[in-house]
């Protein structure tokens, strides 16, 4: 079931594509449900990422990261 509050937004994009091109902030990134062993995923664990999604939180922004081995 996908949330209906007006104020949220759920983006299927790529994680990491979507914070490299994007000039918005957030409350909350959560990336989700990625296994590290998987091919093509190496990317959205790597040091750009991670200040990627930095610079695109709120001051007291949350950023969730699932992982799965």
């Amino acid at each position: 079931m996908f949330c209906t509050n007006p104020r949220t937004r759920i983006s299927t994009d790529d994680a990491r594509h979507y914070v490299l091109t994007t000039a918005e902030k957030f409350d909350i990134i959560a990336s989700d449900r990625w296994t590290c062993l998987s091919k093509g995923t190496a990317a959205i664990y790597s040091k750009e990422y991670f200040e990627a999604v930095k610079r695109h939180l709120n001051p007291g922004g949350m950023f969730t990261l699932y992982v799965a081995a």
